[in-house]
């Protein structure tokens, strides 16, 4: 076990520096002078060619693109991930801004979703072929289905502007307005959690279904067990350790979820920076995000990968 993890660990590592090369080239071979983008809310005129240089000096530009690379993943593990383009203020204290607001609205629509998601799918595999199995069924596949961005608008457009039941933007935390923050949260965790909610359903549907029809739970029943200590006891336990992975990918549903939803509800978290970065330009701001979603995600899966292995003995961990 081990050797099982540690090898996995560098793995995650090679895939971290992987990661972090090709978002360096990608954004060094974007069309245009990175300086020009430094200096793009200024007045360009008053730069002669001596003090482009210059700057092109002090920012490092002049350096061949490996000693950037080089002098970018020092920075980084100081803790320095450079200015943004847009504000001058530094990348980490936007980043220390904005996660947190990801990360509550994100977790709470990971919990909703795979709660919900997992007791529907029990429900749906035990009463299978029944009206609840249908319904659940069908509600699972439309939110599967349906493009978030407009199921955001609909929702705006329904329960904020016709109805006027909640607000349409903005976010507060609950420790500032707990009611303002709760009626402001629920249209966004709804739209983040319907897709993760309607997968993981189906996904335990189909795993129960599996279970159901093995030897031991038949034998269960012949014992005398009751319907919820069957499931209770030998259902779920052994339906669950698949299910693991759908968990480890919600990870990715988050981070991709909210750009989209923080957008759409004009949210200020990472989701939103990320797409204002990626629109004004600033590399220092999309690579330091980049960086970190593939961090999150790397992790997850790390986490996923050994966990399953330590629920089930019968993976091999050669």
């Amino acid at each position: 076990m081990t050797a099982y993890i540690i090898r996995r660990l560098f793995q995650a590592f090679i895939i971290v520096v992987l990661v972090t090369m090709l978002v360096f080239i990608a954004m060094r071979l974007m069309p245009g002078d990175p300086l020009l983008f430094y200096l793009s809310q200024d007045n360009l005129t008053m730069f002669s060619e001596e003090k482009l240089q210059a700057l092109r000096h002090e920012y490092g530009l002049d350096k061949p693109i490996i000693l950037q690379y080089t002098d970018w993943i020092s920075r980084m593990f100081q803790g320095d991930f450079g200015i943004s383009i847009s504000n001058r203020r530094p990348v980490l204290y936007e980043i220390s801004k904005t996660l947190p607001v990801t990360l509550y609205l994100g977790v709470i629509s990971f919990v909703i979703g795979n709660i919900l998601g997992i007791g529907a799918g029990i429900i749906c595999a035990v009463r299978r072929g029944k009206v609840i199995d249908f319904i659940v069924t069908t509600m699972a596949n439309f939110g599967i289905t349906v493009p978030v961005f407009w199921l955001a608008i609909v929702m705006i457009y329904v329960f904020g502007l016709k109805l006027g039941w909640l607000p349409t933007h903005g976010f507060v935390w609950p420790t500032v307005n707990p009611w303002l923050s709760f009626k402001q949260s629920i249209l966004p965790v709804i739209c983040l959690a319907i897709g993760p909610l309607g997968g993981m359903a189906r996904q335990t549907r189909s795993v129960m279904l599996e279970v159901v029809r093995q030897d031991y739970v038949r034998t269960a029943y012949a014992k005398g067990l009751t319907e919820n200590d069957v499931i209770r006891r030998h259902v779920i336990k052994n339906g669950f350790i698949p299910l693991a992975i759908l968990l480890g990918m919600g990870v990715t549903g988050i981070l991709g979820g909210s750009v989209i939803v923080e957008t759409v509800f004009n949210i200020a978290g990472m989701g939103r920076l990320a797409v204002n970065a990626v629109m004004g330009l600033d590399y220092p701001v999309t690579q330091a995000i980049t960086l970190i979603s593939a961090v999150m995600v790397v992790l997850s899966n790390l986490i996923v990968d050994i966990s399953y292995a330590w629920l089930d003995p019968r993976v091999a961990y050669s």
